[in-house]
């Protein structure tokens, strides 16, 4: 099941495998070639130096080490030009789209809720707390359908009644998937696709408006901050000149290669940044209404009463005939990660 969050992950180990294993791969290269030269100081030399000395030469050549790898990640950012700034704007999109969904209360709230939210599916209430959907969310669209009698999950998940009368589009997305023997490669954006089509005809969620006002401002502030960062490279040279320490000019040397390098990408990986926001946002407009943003505070309650005061997060998957509901709550709110494995487990056999 490929979630939006593990391939973002993917692309995450992806791009930066490639820019380290060019960066040493680079550092190989320079030093045989001798474009860097490194002498290590013998045995012999280091027993007639001082404590002090043999400590500072240590703190030299290890400082030289990570600081000669620092730039050559940075060297081989720049070689991989496009794909960096591609990589930038589109990570940054993706986080700024996710957030802008939420509001205040998802991440901090001191209420408790207690009641049970029956009318949704765990699906759709996964969605409406925080616009994601992962395997726990099909694992308690499971567990739901055996509270309904539609199946059994015990050594393996087996259905008992195949009627689809009353289940939402998700659940019977997940059903006929049980049904075809074909639930452990699940595509996770049909899945979401149903979803979004339950919250719709529940009357949940509301298009956003201010994408494009969103969209002036995210410009502006681009516009300004590369301003602010040119003046801060010109004018470097100037600052560096008059320090009196050299030691301490020379551990800001960094400084100006990240000036540079922000000043070479930042345009770049903007224009890509606002230009995936928009794509995001126009396959995913939807943002809570009113109506929405209570079940959410419920929901945002519902953590907290089954992180501070009930043994949920400690349950294991056959004390559902205990806590029901609860349980199905512990798991699509992230604080039972042990029956997401258990049940996975089943569903991967």
């Amino acid at each position: 099941m490929l979630t939006k969050k593990k391939m973002i992950r993917r692309i995450d180990i992806i791009f930066w495998s490639i820019i380290i294993i060019r960066a040493i791969i680079a550092i190989i290269q320079a030093i045989q070639s001798g474009d860097i030269n490194i002498h290590f100081v013998t045995d012999s030399q280091l027993e007639i130096l001082s404590l002090k000395d043999s400590i500072w030469i240590s703190f030299s050549i290890t400082f030289f080490m990570l600081f000669m790898f620092f730039f050559f990640v940075i060297a081989s950012l720049l070689q991989n030009f496009y794909i960096t700034f591609i990589y930038i704007g589109v990570r940054i999109a993706y986080k700024k789209h996710s957030k802008e969904k939420l509001d205040k209360i998802d991440f901090k709230n001191n209420s408790y809720y207690r009641d049970i939210i029956s009318k949704y599916s765990p699906a759709v209430l996964s969605y409406i707390d925080d616009f994601k959907l992962e395997e726990k969310d099909i694992v308690a669209t499971l567990m739901s359908l055996e509270l309904k009698q539609k199946l059994t999950i015990k050594d393996s998940i087996k259905i008992i009644n195949d009627s689809e009368e009353n289940l939402d589009e998700n659940e019977k997305y997940v059903f006929k998937k049980l049904k075809n023997h074909t639930l452990k490669n699940i595509n996770m954006l049909e899945f979401e696709e149903k979803v979004k089509k339950d919250c719709l005809d529940y009357n949940l969620l509301e298009e956003n408006k201010d994408i494009k006002k969103n969209i002036i401002k995210k410009v502006i502030f681009s516009v300004c901050i590369y301003i602010l960062i040119v003046v801060g490279f010109s004018n470097f040279p100037t600052f560096y000149n008059n320090i009196p320490n050299k030691t301490i000019a020379i551990l800001l040397l960094p400084v100006i290669f990240i000036l540079f390098l922000i000043m070479i990408i930042l345009p770049f990986a903007t224009i890509v940044y606002i230009r995936s926001y928009y794509i995001m946002n126009k396959q995913n407009p939807y943002i809570r209404n009113k109506q929405a943003r209570n079940i959410n505070k419920k929901l945002e309650g519902l953590r907290k009463y089954v992180k501070d005061f009930s043994q949920l997060s400690e349950s294991q998957y056959n004390e559902i005939v205990l806590w029901e509901d609860y349980l199905i709550y512990s798991v699509i709110l992230g604080q039972n990660s042990k029956i997401v494995k258990e049940i996975m487990k089943k569903i991967n056999e």
